[in-house]
């Protein structure tokens, strides 16, 4: 082998050690193709005890240790030279016969032990482990005290029998802990194509779909089962009738006739078992130490299925947990070759019983929690779960960031997108060119269900502009947009701060070799209008990253932007993007919402030589002459003097009943307020000691009247009232009809105004928007022009 040139100095302390170590009597050493040593672990306990053993170093030695085979046997001189001729596998194959089995944690299936840990996620060197290391934690194995597994050990690895035909996923309700003992059954999911593969290509992979039985107490329980099938990976589930009366069982039986399905026998237990290779093994667990009472269940469970002589018989045994409160082990029996009697009585199904061999079945948890454990401590499930993001655009950047948003477990994912994917879309997006035509927002979801079943995921084929914002950006998400096309975006923008929604937004530049990421809560940060007036000014806040002109323009969608960048350039993006979103919806690193990361140096950001990209960070305010984002307690309201002194007017002479009116005005450019005018409440309002309804006939028309007057300066701007019993607040039935109008289309206002008179005229305004906000301004009086 080669390592014994490259490691010649590993190889003398190896064999050296071998020779003189005082707990391992060496028998014969050689080398040939393989370095193995043969001889004996001495174990001092109440008497002397000597274990042959041989042990065996790979190619890949010094990097991982030999492996030892504990034997029944020693071997000759003759059998160790055949050995060292021989490569590690051949060996394996031919030291089978000769292997001592101990039913115990830390043997392989193959005879070898593993009680080293191998892999290290720690240093950058590898874990060497010397042979002295290995025969000293042999010999503690060897003397019955076994070390606590990692949680990466499996208990279903140290079963000296296994089948690798099937496996079960098993979900959450396996670990409900009401029922402990009864039927389980599990169906072919047909999620997983290589269910449907011919049987000696590959194994079936069977997704638990209900546990029915027992409590403690021995009383019969509904089926536990799931409503929601995208957590049992859409398997098909029998109807419950058909899985428990057996008169309507027909259904039942021609499935696991096809091998559909599988329904199997349970026993909770008290205590984890060790591992063992036959069914009175299992008989004791099942009694709690009892063969016998264990038998007896098992002869009264599997009564039909003895009777029947099935070629297979499924039981699982669920016990306390190493790492979690509840563990499973699952088991197929497998009919063997003795022959039955005609008489069935008890004494024959215990031998029909003892006849079937046992093998381990591999489980795999399929629950929330043992899903996500490998984003343990970077996105945080507890934390993510409630949260929901509304992905705005699937295309080659949405999807790589829907797809990352989604495997870090966000509670829900809404995802909207009005195109379909085109072949050339696949060469940077996450679907194939086996979903070309596909929706892609449609696309999208499937992508997303088969990465991680536990997120809630929807879709909507839609173009925002078209569409009401509760369609595509429900109130309680996070907006995620990487349209990349200004006009879009300067919408959705608009749309999100009026609602007061927020939105992370991502922008490819320079051929992918930079990205501009922004966040966006209104009132909060600088709003895209804001980023957009911060270039105007020339304001060095925000850094004006050029285009670079040597790369190409794809121009070949019309009305559908494409910037040119490779699949690597979108995946190190849309990871960056992902990352800052989970950060911000876990609560982490809230302070900054501008980040832009580059892998060249720019004007404003210099890469050092030894450097391959940089993330620049920073937190841009709103700009202070932004309409779009402009905070409501920042809006200027002036009003004309005389319009002011006839409210007072009306007001005064409305004794102690309400009254009130239209505001009329116009609004600049810069979101100031300008009143010009106020209406009568009309002779046909509703007015009363405790309540105002304007004549709406009327308010029309006066509008009508001041358009004429004032052209697009005399427009509806509000309402005014007259409170003669209260202060000069908002009532909520105020702020409820401002709310309203703020909201109807119609009025032609997403923010009105109302100016409030107290008994004493003493008056207050307040501003509105569409989503409830409402705050008291100042009234800027201004005489008449």
């Amino acid at each position: 082998m080669e390592w014994f040139a490259r490691h010649t100095s590993w190889l003398y302390r190896e064999t050296k050690q071998l020779s003189s170590n005082s707990s391992y009597r060496e028998q014969y050493q050689e080398i040939e193709e393989t370095l193995i040593s043969s001889g004996n672990i001495i174990i001092h306990k109440s008497k002397t005890e000597y274990f042959p053993i041989l042990i065996v170093y790979p190619e890949a030695t010094p990097y991982i240790p030999p492996t030892i085979y504990i034997l029944e046997n020693e071997i000759s001189k003759e059998t160790a030279i055949e050995y060292s001729v021989l490569s590690p596998e051949d060996i394996r194959q031919r030291v089978r016969s000769n292997i001592r089995f101990f039913n115990r944690r830390h043997q392989n299936e193959d005879g070898s032990v593993c009680f080293v840990e191998t892999g290290d996620l720690h240093g950058e060197t590898p874990e060497i482990y010397p042979i002295e290391d290995i025969i000293k934690r042999l010999r503690i194995w060897l003397s019955g005290r076994i070390p606590k597994d990692s949680a990466e050990v499996e208990l279903f690895h140290h079963f000296a029998n296994r089948t690798y035909e099937i496996e079960y996923l098993l979900p959450d309700l396996f670990f409900d802990s009401e029922i402990v003992q009864g039927k389980f059954y599990a169906g072919l999911s047909s999620l997983i194509p290589a269910n449907f593969f011919p049987d000696e290509i590959c194994k079936k992979t069977y997704m638990g779909v209900m546990l029915y039985g027992e409590n403690q107490a021995g009383v019969t329980l509904p089926p536990k089962i799931y409503v929601n099938k995208q957590l049992v990976l859409f398997t098909s589930i029998p109807d419950v009738n058909q899985l428990i009366l057996e008169e309507n069982s027909q259904e039942k039986v021609k499935r696991i006739s096809d091998g559909d399905l599988i329904e199997g026998y349970w026993w909770e237990i008290s205590t984890e078992p060790e591992p063992f290779s036959n069914v009175t093994e299992l008989a004791r667990y099942i009694g709690d130490g009892d063969e016998e009472t264990g038998t007896s269940e098992l002869v009264n469970k599997l009564e039909p299925e003895l009777k029947r002589l099935d070629d297979f018989i499924y039981v699982g045994l669920r016990f306390p947990g190493r790492f979690r409160d509840l563990d499973w082990q699952m088991f197929r029996l497998t009919k063997g070759g003795r022959s039955p009697i005609i008489a069935s009585g008890e004494e024959e199904l215990k031998q029909r019983l003892f006849d079937y061999s046992i093998q381990a079945v591999y489980q795999e948890y399929f629950t929330d929690d043992y899903f996500h454990m490998r984003n343990m401590g970077r996105a945080e499930r507890g934390l993510l779960k409630d949260k929901a993001i509304s992905v705005i655009g699937c295309g080659a950047l949405g999807s790589e960031t829907a797809d990352a948003l989604n495997k870090a477990g966000v509670g829900s994912i809404l995802l909207v997108d009005k195109e379909n994917l085109r072949a050339h879309n696949v060469v940077r997006h996450s679907l194939g060119i086996n979903r070309t035509n596909f929706p892609k927002a449609i696309g999208m979801e499937e992508h997303l269900v088969l990465h991680n079943p536990f997120v809630k995921i929807d879709h909507k084929i839609l173009n925002i502009l078209f569409a009401e914002i509760k369609d595509y950006f429900p109130g309680n998400s996070i907006g995620v947009s990487s349209i990349a096309d200004d006009s879009i975006e300067a919408y959705l923008n608009q749309q999100a701060v009026d609602h007061g929604r927020t939105v992370f937004y991502c922008r490819v530049l320079r051929g992918g070799k930079v990205a501009r990421i922004f966040r966006v809560i209104p009132q909060t940060d600088a709003c895209k209008a804001c980023l957009g007036q911060y270039l105007n000014d020339g304001d060095p806040v925000f850094l004006n990253i050029q285009e670079d002109e040597s790369l190409p323009v794809i121009t070949n969608e019309c009305n559908n932007p494409v910037r040119p960048a490779s699949a690597a350039d979108m995946k190190i993006i849309s990871g960056i993007f992902a990352r800052i979103i989970i950060d911000f919806l876990q609560g982490k690193d809230t302070a900054n919402n501008h980040w832009i990361w580059s892998s060249e140096s720019l004007e404003g950001i210099t890469l050092e030589a030894s450097t391959y990209g940089m993330i620049s960070t920073g937190n841009i305010p709103p700009h202070p002459n932004c309409r779009i984002c402009q905070r409501m307690e920042d809006t200027k309201v002036d009003i004309r003097k005389n319009v002011l002194d006839f409210v007072k007017k009306e007001a005064s002479e409305s004794g102690d009943i309400e009254t009130g009116g239209v505001l009329i005005g116009h609004r600049k450019v810069n979101g100031e307020y300008t009143i010009l005018r106020a209406s009568k409440p009309g002779p046909n309002a509703v007015r009363t000691k405790t309540r105002f309804d304007k004549d709406e006939e009327y308010c029309q028309k006066e509008l009508l009247t001041a358009f004429k007057e004032f052209g697009e300066q005399g427009l509806y701007l509000g309402e005014w009232h007259y409170h003669p019993s209260g202060g000069n607040e908002p009532s909520g039935l105020d702020i409820k009809s401002l709310t309203e109008i703020a909201a109807q289309n119609e009025y032609r206002i997403d923010k009105p105004i109302m100016i409030i008179l107290s008994p004493t005229l003493e008056y207050a305004i307040t501003i509105h928007d569409k989503i409830g906000r409402c705050t008291q301004l100042p009234l800027n009086i201004v005489s008449e022009a």
